[in-house]
C-alpha cells in the first residue's frame, strides 16, 4: 500500500511538473504556440502566426497576426484559482475585405477595437473603444457570474457613408449618427434600459440613387431623425421623428412585445409641399396632404386605420389582414 501511494504521488508530481513545463515555461510556450499555429493553419483558410506567446502561471502576453492583415493581442495578469483577470486587448484589422471567408459578407475598410477586462467570476468588467465607421465609440459592460448585468454604448458621429462602404453598399447617403445605449439590467427576462439614436446632417446622394433606382432627382434631399426607445421587461416602447425635405414621418408611441413580436403603433406621414415630389413624380404637383392612423399586429394578423386630407378630402380607411387575406375593408371619403 505504501509503495502504491509512493508511486501515485510520484506520478502525480511528474504529471504536474510536465503540465507546468508545457504551459508556463518558455520551452513549453514555444511547443504550445507551435501546436496552436499548426492546428489553425492546417486547413489553409488563413495564415495565422504568433508574434509573441508568453504564458506564465499568472501572466499572459500574446500577440498574433492573421493573413498579415490583422493583429490581435492580449496581455495582463490572471489567477487560475479565483478566475480573476486584469487584461488588456487589442484588435487591429487593416482591411475587413480579407476576412470575407469568415463573415460570408463582403466588408471594406479598417477596424480597431481595444480595451480592458477586469474582475473575476463574481463581477467582471469589460470596457473599450473603437473607431467603427470613423466614429468615437465607447462601450462598457458588467457581468455577474459571467452573465451580462448592465451594458452601455456610446457611438458619436458615426459616418453613414463609411458605414455603407464597410458593408459593401453603394454611397446612397451622407450624414452622421449618434447612438446612446444604457441597459441598467441586461437579464433577458427583466430588461431595463433605453436607447437613443440621432441622425443629422443627412444628404441623399442623387447620382447614386438615380442610377440604382432609375430616378431623376435633381434637388438636394436633406434628412434627419430622432429615436427614443425604452426597454422594460418584454416591452419596447419607442417614438420616432424622421424629417426630410420631401416629407415628414412621426410615431408618438410604438409598443413592441419582444417575446411574441406583437405591435401597436400610431403613425403620421405629412407632405407639406407636394411640389417637393416633382422630381420623383416627373410632373408638377401642388398642395399638401397627410396620412395618420394606427396599426396593430398580433401574430400574422394586422389591423390598421388611416385618416387623410388627400385631394382636400376627409378620407377614412380601415382594413384587416388575416391569414394573408384582406378583410373588413371600410372606406369613407367626403
Amino acid at each position: 500500500m505504501k509503495k502504491f501511494l509512493s508511486y501515485f504521488i510520484l506520478i502525480l508530481s511528474l504529471t504536474f511538473i510536465l503540465i507546468y513545463a508545457l504551459a508556463f515555461t518558455p520551452w513549453g510556450n514555444s511547443i504550445v504556440s507551435g501546436l496552436v499555429e499548426n492546428k489553425i493553419n492546417e486547413k489553409k483558410i488563413i495564415d495565422f502566426k504568433f508574434e509573441k506567446f508568453v504564458l506564465s502561471i499568472n501572466k499572459i502576453d500574446i500577440k498574433a497576426s492573421i493573413d498579415s492583415n490583422s493583429e490581435v493581442s492580449i496581455n495582463g495578469q490572471y489567477s487560475i484559482f479565483d478566475r480573476g483577470v486584469n487584461l488588456s486587448y487589442n484588435l487591429d484589422i487593416k482591411n475587413l475585405r480579407k476576412l470575407e471567408k469568415f463573415t460570408n459578407q463582403k466588408l471594406n475598410g479598417p477596424l480597431k477595437v481595444n480595451g480592458i477586462v477586469i474582475g473575476n467570476q463574481k463581477l467582471l468588467t469589460i470596457k473599450g473603444v473603437s473607431d467603427i465607421f470613423s466614429s468615437n465609440t465607447r462601450y462598457y459592460a458588467k457581468l455577474v457570474d459571467f452573465e451580462p448585468k448592465s451594458i452601455s454604448l456610446k457611438v458619436i458621429k458615426a459616418n453613414i457613408e463609411k458605414a455603407l462602404y464597410t458593408v459593401n453598399q453603394p454611397s446612397y447617403a451622407k450624414g452622421y449618427v449618434d447612438i446612446l445605449v444604457n441597459i441598467k439590467n441586461a437579464k433577458i427576462d427583466d430588461l431595463d434600459g433605453n436607447v437613443k439614436v440621432k441622425v443629422y446632417n443627412g444628404l441623399i446622394n442623387n447620382k447614386t440613387v438615380n442610377k440604382k433606382f432609375d430616378l431623376k432627382l435633381k434637388n438636394q434631399i436633406k434628412y434627419s431623425s430622432n429615436i427614443n426607445a425604452k426597454l422594460l421587461k418584454d416591452t419596447l416602447t419607442s417614438d420616432l421623428v424622421f424629417n426630410t425635405s420631401l416629407f415628414n414621418f412621426f410615431i408618438i408611441e410604438a409598443k413592441l412585445n419582444t417575446k411574441d413580436l406583437s405591435l401597436t403603433s400610431d403613425y403620421k406621414l405629412e407632405v407639406n409641399k407636394l411640389s417637393a415630389l416633382n422630381d420623383i413624380a416627373q410632373m408638377k404637383l401642388n398642395g399638401s396632404f397627410y396620412f395618420k392612423g394606427n396599426i396593430v399586429k398580433i401574430e400574422d394578423n394586422i389591423a390598421f386605420d388611416t385618416q387623410s386630407n388627400i385631394f382636400k378630402s376627409n378620407t377614412n380607411i380601415s382594413a384587416k389582414l388575416i391569414n394573408n387575406k384582406i378583410k373588413d375593408v371600410k372606406i369613407d371619403i367626403k
